[in-house]
């Protein structure tokens, strides 16, 4: 996982326009690669008013998906949630594209150990362990 302080700084197109509409002012951007291709997008924000990490989006490239490429970048988000101190880390999961079924990807993220936050809107939240996950 690469940190990138500008979604100009990113070569694919498609990565490069999902961080320009994830910019936030607190948030952290991070590009998933094997060896000098880009493959996955993370944007994270520490929420100290919340007392917890927000994944903002995650994103992979559709020639990569299946691969665990996703699972690895939501586990790297934990891990920046962990180790900025947060017990919790929360995430609003919604298909970022046709090819991602709403269902699955729910389902996938209780399988993680994430649940739905009550009064939330749809949002999940995980309770964090000692290694984040």
């Amino acid at each position: 996982m690469v940190a990138i302080t500008s979604p100009s700084h990113l070569a694919s197109p498609i990565l490069r326009a999902r961080a320009e509409r994830a910019v936030r002012s607190n948030a952290r951007q991070f590009v998933a690669r094997i060896a000098d291709e880009e493959i996955g997008y993370l944007s994270f924000e520490d929420r100290p008013d919340l007392d917890l990490g927000v994944i903002y989006e995650v994103f992979v490239l559709a020639q990569h998906r299946t691969r665990g490429v996703g699972s690895t970048l939501i586990g790297f988000g934990e891990d920046l949630a962990l180790h900025a101190g947060y017990s919790r880390v929360r995430l609003y999961p919604r298909p970022t594209d046709d090819g991602i079924n709403e269902g699955r990807l729910v389902t996938g993220y209780e399988r993680r150990g994430y649940r739905l936050c009550p009064a939330s809107g749809g949002e999940m939240e995980k309770v964090l362990g000692r290694s984040g996950r």
